[in-house]
């Protein structure tokens, strides 16, 4: 497998998620633990995403079941956990 570039995001940009596609982006990080990223954003831009042809990986709030659901419910291809130190 060629690994792909990523782009971090940290707000709910549409824009900056299209511009990011056009410069060969294949994957979004939408960082929902230090972003403003909330729930409804978070659905709207893995819509975005997926019609531009990005994967997507969300990391969640924090390493608990319910946000890791919510996550996939989103549609995540991924879901990354923060601050796990074991």
């Amino acid at each position: 497998m060629v690994p792909s570039p990523g782009f971090w995001l940290e707000q709910p940009n549409l824009a900056a998620l299209e511009i990011a596609a056009i410069l060969g982006y294949r994957v979004v990080i939408i960082d929902m633990e230090h972003g403003v990223v909330t729930a409804e954003s978070c659905n709207a831009l893995v819509a975005q995403a997926r019609a531009v042809g990005m994967a997507v990986l969300i990391r969640v709030a924090a390493a608990e079941r319910i946000f890791v659901q919510q996550a996939l419910d989103y549609g995540a291809d991924a879901v990354m956990l923060p601050m796990i130190r074991d």
